[in-house]
């Protein structure tokens, strides 16, 4: 199939064009590993599924526009997108979204203190008022586990008693 040059330069362009978009899809991948923090194994399998889904990307470009013929300017034009946005766009990107990621986590570390605020107050007030408590009734008595300890010996003693009054009969 003999194309026109404006065609090609069209299919270059759209092949750029993919190429800094799949750059900026990774990127923002990048963006999501710092905002939630993952164990290596699964970073590792969400880079794996997000190679295999530019692959597919790629592939479907390629069907689409060419009906299946695989033509070295199209794989050339995503590599060159991808490398492009790399060396000028993903620096600043990715500077801008580390601040925006320590904005959102401190915004959240704010919210979730506001929120806990009043549950905390009370926990405090009430741990207070069971120190106070626990002060007084130990004031009063200094040993409470004095009439546990006497109560036990109240209650072997009469065992003892009712043993040696039935062993007696």
């Amino acid at each position: 199939m003999i194309l026109s040059v404006e065609v090609q330069v069209g299919w270059f362009a759209t092949a750029l064009l993919t190429g800094f978009v799949l750059a900026l899809g990774y990127d923002i991948l990048r963006t999501l590993h710092l905002l939630i923090r993952q164990k290596k194994a699964l970073t590792a399998v969400e880079d794996v599924v997000y190679w295999l889904a530019a692959a597919a990307v790629v592939v479907w470009l390629v069907r689409k526009m060419t009906a299946g013929e695989v033509r070295g300017y199209l794989l050339l034009g995503v590599l060159l997108g991808m490398g492009l946005y790399a060396m000028i766009i993903s620096p600043i990107f990715f500077a801008f979204a580390c601040r925006l990621c320590t904005l959102i986590r401190q915004v959240l570390q704010f919210l979730f203190l506001a929120v806990s605020m009043p549950f905390r107050l009370v926990w405090s007030l009430a741990k207070a008022f069971g120190r106070f408590w626990a002060d007084l009734l130990l004031n009063i008595c200094p040993n409470p586990l004095h009439f546990t300890s006497v109560c036990a010996k109240i209650e072997k003693r009469h065992r003892r008693q009712k043993r040696k009054g039935e062993a007696d009969e």
